[in-house]
């Protein structure tokens, strides 16, 4: 059996984690003072469940800021006052051998620990790492790495697998979750999950709610075969989970699906993973729709034709990939008009989704029309498949098209973010679609209703496809109703999250404002939200670029720390940096960010280093919704190797120098619980995935 570790912060916090908890993990590092200072509370824990002891001192990602004697007698306080099943410390502690004769005495069992913050080594090391762990009298080993791609989660899986001695080891990071999920399955003593999302103790923890009903859904089995993810970036408005794991639950084979999200750079390894680990497949959205293809060994003749994937089977080491969003549009459609042949039928958009469609109606026998708002991409679209094409303006009044459309398709993202429609007028008792699931009723189908016409929403198309995906994916029938039914529960819950942030119209950070991996997609902009949203990053990231994009998009005033400093210095950054120091610079950054996160309705363009000053991390939590863009060294190098203004690389290696800095800022952007990547795009396209982040989205 699978079994969950929870750490907890505070002995408040013991009897909430005991329903989902096998272990429950004290992390006294983490304890406010007044409950270390007096233990007896722990002394009254009554508890089946097994209890671990940790002071995790701040050299090894923890808390704890006192000296290696201070925290030996704060271990023998512990034990002498509560029941302790086990204590983990760390494999390079001194006090190993000052604190074992006293678990001895207890019958309490040693882990000991290591925690790899930005890497994951070698199989090899890491096997060694063990052996030495064992010598040093383990009764377990802990082995936590960092994944920086999604390979390194075999490394630690792997370890897992050939241990055979208890063994808990996994990948922390938001690329480390498969492992997390899974290593039980492979062999693990347990895993690590949070109480909530808000009291993770470390990167890509899993509420242990959420990680209990994954095990409760997969049962004893081993392995990965049973699992499906959905990938896209940005992933966290996917709804998808929530109507395959209902589904998978009702028909009672045994299957877990969860999102994941995947950057362009790191689509070839996941897809490299997912083989190796031999998961049942994946589904995917955007932008890897078209990108997934070169990656994959088969592709489904509708792939071939439309030239999207967006379902991947992995069967005996290959992937293959299909396209379910023709059959979903054409079979939403077919529910109200059972044939197609000889329809004439108005597609409006070029994009992947009218790509798909158009080839589904097209095989169905239809008469198509398509009509863009970049005529060139309607015009290739149709030659491709044998369309006609008319001008964009003229579908704001479709009573003037002939032949008068029968349906009347939106294929495009007008209607998501905002109040509007492409179609003004409807001809009497066409039909029409939009793509967009959510909101559920947008503009082009309300107006669509008050001219008569049957409509039909883009969650249809959403669920049908995914009904697709599921019988490709498991084997077994979908349950349509049951997953609809999901899908809408899903929607209607992340409205009411909505609203609840409407009525606290809370600034703060995305985490403070309860935008986590749940509602993060949530659609926060189309509100009231009057506080300020500041994007972070390393340098060469394009936040400045994005950030005054993202302000002409949503109509709020855009601020630039470093040129505010620049306009009140009289003077460019790098002379401040050269004449004055840095250190100057940086109290100059303070005062500049404490005045603008006075205001409201910005977007705030933050210098790279902002977040290393405790109090300006503070400032921006608290006033701010933060969104860190990233960037790969070598894309950040690139970007800055004939840039002579920074003045942090202005000596020495410019490759190293920045390898370092990011290595020693990455912790602090930890911060945002938004991230995006602007590896090959542009400001506009940052721009637009940033919006994606915050409202809702098109599968």
């Amino acid at each position: 059996m699978q079994k969950i570790c929870v750490p907890i912060t505070s002995i408040k916090q013991f009897k909430e984690a005991q329903n989902p908890a096998d272990f429950i993990e004290l992390r006294l590092d983490c304890f406010p003072k007044k409950e270390l200072s007096d233990l007896s509370a722990l002394g009254k824990i009554e508890s089946s469940k097994k209890v671990i002891a940790t002071i995790r001192p701040s050299w090894e990602l923890g808390k704890f800021e006192g000296g290696e004697r201070e925290r030996l007698e704060l271990f023998k306080k512990v034990i002498a006052s509560a029941r302790i099943d086990f204590v983990d410390l760390e494999f390079d502690s001194k006090i190993i051998d000052g604190l074992k004769p006293f678990l001895d005495e207890k019958g309490i069992k040693l882990i000991l620990s290591k925690h790899f913050a930005h890497s994951t080594p070698s199989l090899s090391e890491l096997k060694k790492l063990e052996g030495e762990m064992i010598g040093k009298g383990a009764f377990a080993c802990k082995i936590v790495c960092f994944a920086n791609k999604f390979s390194d989660n075999l490394i630690t899986l792997s370890l897992v697998k050939e241990s055979r001695t208890p063994i808990v080891s996994f990948c922390m990071g938001e690329f480390g979750i498969v492992s997390r999920i899974l290593s039980p399955n492979f062999g693990a003593f347990f895993t690590f999950a949070s109480l909530s999302e808000e009291n993770a103790t470390a990167s890509g923890q899993v509420p242990a709610r959420e990680l209990r009903e994954a095990y409760s859904q997969l049962g004893e089995s081993a392995g990965a075969e049973k699992i499906c993810l959905v990938i896209g970036d940005p992933i966290e408005h996917s709804i998808s989970p929530q109507m395959h794991n209902e589904g998978y639950a009702q028909a009672k084979i045994g299957y877990y699906y969860f999102k994941q999200r995947v950057t362009a750079k790191l689509l070839e390894d996941f897809v490299k993973m997912a083989k190796e680990l031999g998961v049942a497949g994946f589904q995917v959205t955007i932008p890897h729709k078209v990108s997934v293809i070169r990656h994959l060994d088969k592709l489904d003749e509708s792939v071939k034709a439309i030239g999207a994937a967006n379902t991947v089977v992995v069967k005996n080491g290959l992937a293959t990939g299909y396209n379910t969003d023709s059959a979903g549009a054409i079979n939403s459609i077919k529910q109200t008009i059972e044939s197609l042949h000889g329809k004439n039928i108005l597609v409006i958009g070029a994009g992947g989704a009218a790509r798909a469609i158009v080839y589904g109606l097209k095989k169905e026998g239809a008469n198509v029309v398509i009509a863009n708002r970049t005529s060139g991409k309607a015009v290739e679209l149709a030659k491709e498949f044998s369309c006609a094409t008319i001008e964009f303006e003229k579908v704001r009044d479709c009573t003037k098209i002939m032949p008068v459309p029968d349906v009347i398709i939106n294929a495009t993202s007008i209607g998501l973010h905002a109040e509007q429609t492409p179609v003004e007028k409807f001809p009497e008792g066409s039909l029409a679609f939009d793509v967009v699931y959510s909101p559920d009723e947008t503009k082009f189908l309300k107006t669509a209703g008050e001219f008569g016409c049957k409509t039909i929403g883009g969650l249809q198309m959403l669920v049908l496809q995914g009904a697709a995906g599921f019988e490709l994916l498991t084997g077994a029938r979908a349950l349509i109703r049951v997953m609809e039914k999901a899908a809408r529960n899903a929607l209607e819950e992340k409205n009411q999250d909505a609203g609840r942030l409407e009525e606290k119209n809370i600034g703060g950070n995305a985490g403070a404002i309860g935008l986590g991996e749940k509602n993060i997609g949530n659609n926060v902009l189309a509100k009231p939200f009057e506080k300020n949203i500041a994007l972070i990053g390393f340098m060469a990231t394009g936040k400045t670029e994005a950030a005054r994009a993202l302000a002409g998009r949503l109509g709020r005033k855009f601020v630039d720390l470093d040129e505010l400093i620049e306009k009140k210095e009289g003077k460019k950054i790098p002379e401040i940096f050269r004449e004055n120091g840095e250190k100057y610079f940086r109290e100059l950054e303070k005062k500049t960010l404490e005045k603008a996160c006075g205001g409201n309705n910005q977007v705030i363009s933050c210098g790279g280093g902002i977040v290393i000053d405790g109090e300006n991390r503070r400032l921006l939590a608290e006033n701010t919704l933060l969104v860190c863009l990233t960037a790969s060294a070598k894309t950040i190098f690139d970007r800055v190797k004939n840039d002579s203004s920074r003045p942090l690389l202005a000596q020495g290696d410019a490759r190293k120098k920045i390898r370092e800095l990011l290595k020693a800022r990455k912790p602090f952007y930890e911060i945002a619980r938004i991230k995006i990547s602007t590896d090959g795009f542009s400001a506009e396209e940052t721009a637009e995935r940033i919006m994606q982040r915050l409202t809702k989205g098109v599968k």
